[in-house]
């Protein structure tokens, strides 16, 4: 569980930092583009819409898209890591008996 909420920070961090980023690109000022990540990140989550025109909902999905990979990335970063460090360290209990 632990491994799943680090995810969770992790893509939040990143889509937080990433529509800040692209709304601030489409000349959009710091407060409105607080209100709107406050709400972009309760709306579409719940199914529902910010109500945001094209421009803001085009930042929304490219910094979804964004941190989605992001949080990929570093799933499959931890799996291969967990892999070495498992072929590194379990060894086997099954004994080969000596055929000779």
């Amino acid at each position: 569980m632990l491994g799943v909420a680090s995810l969770g920070a992790l893509t939040t961090a990143v889509f937080n930092r990433a529509l800040l980023a692209h709304l601030a690109q489409a000349g959009i000022p710091a407060g409105p583009a607080a209100r709107v990540i406050a709400r972009a990140g309760s709306s579409p989550a719940a199914g529902g819409s910010t109500g945001a025109g094209p421009l803001v909902r085009d930042a929304i999905q490219q910094s979804f898209a964004q941190a989605m990979h992001a949080g990929i990335v570093a799933a499959a970063i931890a799996m291969l890591s967990a892999s070495v460090v498992s072929y590194l360290l379990v060894r086997s209990h099954v004994t080969h008996a000596n055929t000779g």
